[in-house]
């Protein structure tokens, strides 16, 4: 039962570091990227680069993110 729960610990813990390895990311996946509050975040998207994908829909680069917070 414990080899179980284990493998599914390690299943849940790839999963996440394949959501927080995305190039690509919506702002709520960026907000969890750099391990802020989406309302934070939204504070601080006039300061970040992002890129129009449609009308509505905007997207941040990772290595852009992490620019901006050695920037910092």
């Amino acid at each position: 039962m414990s080899e179980v729960v284990a493998l599914l610990e390690s299943q849940a813990a790839y999963r996440r570091s394949l959501h927080l390895s995305r190039e690509l990311m919506n702002a709520k996946e960026a907000a969890d990227f750099l391990r802020m509050s989406y309302s934070e975040f939204r504070r601080l998207v006039p300061y970040l680069a992002w890129h129009l994908v449609t009308e509505r829909r905007y997207v941040y680069h990772r290595n852009e993110l992490l620019g901006w917070v050695l920037e910092r």
